[in-house]
């Protein structure tokens, strides 16, 4: 009766052990499972992702530049219509930058810690938003114009906003050919593998070979 009391315990105390090898496995595994791998094809993707962006910011505000540079389409058209016309490219423009800045946070995670540090190129987009602002905030008095005089006062300022504006784009546009240049490593190989980012490469290859 003894030895049969001795044998369970025994018995009880290996499958707690077990149990407890058990727990502590699963929990490594979570643990494992929790921790991304470095994903190379995502920091490519993501790269892609912010040449795509920056070329479309580049875009908008050159046909924004191209139709109220002369004074709205410039052909002859009503208060409303010149308004219209502004609040579209403004919009466009916004909404492109916006795109930019949440492409250029949205670093994958897993990727390789140097894509995250890219301080040249934030600071570089962060005063291209700026002078968007402030072309938001040009626009902004175009569409409260109530007569002609305004509306010509407004445009004035919206005008020289949106020169200044394509110079910050301008600004930003070179430092990410000098990032995807003279970047790190991880950097230089995420943007030259990405489909996008070609003109980009290119240019900084050409500069890097008229260098002596």
């Amino acid at each position: 009766m003894a030895t049969s009391r001795t044998t369970l315990i025994a018995l009880a105390l290996a499958a707690a052990v077990m149990l407890a090898g058990c727990s502590d496995t699963d929990s490594t595994s979570n643990t494992a499972s929790a921790s991304p791998a470095p994903t190379p094809g995502a920091a490519v993707a993501w790269a892609n992702a912010v040449c795509t962006a920056s070329i479309d910011l580049r875009t908008t505000v050159q046909e924004a530049s191209a139709a109220l540079g002369s004074g709205a389409s410039g052909s002859p058209t009503t208060l409303e219509q010149t308004q219209a016309e502004v609040r579209d490219h403004a919009d466009a423009v916004q909404q492109s930058a916006a795109s930019l800045a949440r492409t250029l946070s949205g670093v994958p995670v897993g990727s390789d810690p140097q894509l995250a540090v890219l301080n040249e190129l934030e600071t570089a987009s962060r005063a291209a938003q700026a002078g968007i602002e402030r072309l938001r905030a040009a626009a902004a008095q175009v569409a409260d114009a109530k007569t002609t005089e305004e509306l010509t006062a407004a445009m004035a300022t919206l005008k020289s906003t949106l020169t200044a504006s394509a110079d910050g784009v301008r600004s930003y546009l070179a430092s990410l050919h000098s990032t995807v240049g003279v970047g790190e490593q991880a950097v230089q190989e995420s943007f030259g593998a990405a489909p996008a980012c070609k003109e980009f490469t290119a240019a900084a290859s050409a500069s890097a070979t008229a260098s002596p």
